[in-house]
């Protein structure tokens, strides 16, 4: 019995020696660290490539919106690339109008840029996010609670500055984002700006076709915009944009 337990001893204390030499080649702790950190689990690898962590072109615009001398009286418009595309000062012929989105952002995203929307205490912002919200599977509970912290810190920063929140636009053929989940959203956003005193605009009926989705003659891939979805969009706000 003696002998076996010995022996047991012996192999272990082999084994250990064999596992630290080999540890040991391939860097010793370091390597331990460095294997550990790679098994679990990376989420922002899980993202798609346009998730604003890792988004250069969210990075770029942003960096360049940093840099941007701040003008008096602005008319900021905020949101993502479907803000992005379009030439809103020039839709208007209003040189106080800014194009404040970027491609791939979401609420969260916002959130970490807001500062340098609100440095210039604009006259009004204009909102529209929320769709890449749906798109990354975030709750429309958490969407909501990002925008209620948009709204506040607005209000805290620049309070004489008029919010409009303006509702998702509807889509075509993107599961992703459908539009019984939008419409949940727009019902909540509506509450939300009933709630903090700011405007909602209802952007989303009127970009529907019969079937309830997002009218094709307005979109090359049922998500983003042609000139003409713009020229819609520009109807419905114009009186908000003057007054």
């Amino acid at each position: 019995m003696k002998k076996i337990l010995a022996f047991s001893i012996i192999l272990n204390i082999s084994f250990l020696i064999l596992f630290s030499y080999e540890i040991y080649k391939k860097g010793g702790s370091p390597y331990l660290k460095n294997k550990f950190r790679s098994e679990k689990p990376d989420l922002l690898s899980e993202k798609p490539y346009w998730y604003y962590k890792k988004y250069q072109h969210w990075k770029e615009t942003k960096s360049l919106y940093d840099i941007l001398p701040n003008d008096s009286n602005e008319i900021v418009f905020v949101g993502n690339s479907i803000t992005f595309g379009c030439e809103w000062a020039e839709l208007f012929s209003n040189p106080k109008i800014k194009n404040r989105g970027i491609g791939g952002d979401n609420t969260e995203g916002l959130l970490e840029r807001l500062t340098e929307i609100t440095e210039s205490n604009p006259d009004k912002i204009f909102l529209s996010i929320g769709t890449n919200d749906l798109a990354l599977n975030i709750r429309i509970s958490e969407i909501c609670a990002n925008y209620e912290k948009i709204i506040n810190r607005i209000n805290k920063s620049t309070p004489k500055t008029k919010i409009y929140i303006q509702s998702v636009l509807p889509t075509n053929n993107h599961p992703e984002r459908n539009n019984d989940s939008i419409i949940v959203l727009n019902n909540n956003l509506k509450k939300i700006a009933d709630k903090k005193s700011a405007k909602y605009i209802n952007l989303f009926d009127s970009f529907l076709n019969p079937d309830g989705n997002l009218n094709m003659e307005l979109s090359f891939d049922g998500l983003h915009l042609k000139g003409q979805g713009y020229l819609i969009w520009k109807k419905l706000i114009e009186s908000d944009v003057k007054e």
